[in-house]
């Protein structure tokens, strides 16, 4: 299989609305862990054939699974591939139709690559598995000081 022709650039702007727009979880070429932390996507657009148009890096304006679900709907996503998310930010996407395949890891390119072969298959439910497991009982994935500082209400709403 012939690999896609991949490129990054940082215009940030915005995408074509009648191309399907897949968005990655972005950490330094990689899969991101975490879709509410994620500070980058790499976008990769599709035409209506499914061919590949191009690729960009966005930075979500603000923090937390309301903002980056907000801007997934700006960009006119239509599907999200993270590693971990959580139930709130899973509703925020089905709210909006947008399809989700979580618990990947790899680089972003291997990823789109899977996704577009059908390797992947869409989330349901929430795949966080870090909630609750630390003596205090935070999940220390919203915050380093021990306490879940960006949680809705302990590691109920941690994982966005």
């Amino acid at each position: 299989v012939e690999r896609l022709r991949l490129y990054q650039n940082t215009r940030n702007k915005k995408v074509r609305k009648n191309n399907m727009v897949i968005a990655v979880t972005y950490d330094n070429g990689n899969v991101g862990l975490h879709f509410g932390h994620a500070k980058e996507f790499k976008l990769y657009e599709f035409d209506d054939l499914r061919q590949f148009v191009e690729a960009d890096i966005i930075e979500p304006m603000g923090s937390g699974h309301d903002a980056i679900v907000n801007a997934m709907e700006e960009y006119h996503v239509a599907v999200v591939i993270c590693g971990n998310i959580g139930e709130e930010a899973k509703i925020g996407l089905m709210k909006r139709d947008i399809a989700l395949c979580a618990g990947v890891s790899g680089t972003c390119d291997d990823a789109i690559m899977d996704f577009m072969n059908g390797k992947l298959s869409f989330e349901t439910g929430a795949n966080c598995t870090s909630c609750g497991t630390s003596e205090n009982g935070s999940c220390g994935c919203c915050g380093d000081d021990g306490e879940d500082s960006d949680c809705a209400g302990g590691c109920g709403g941690c994982c966005h």
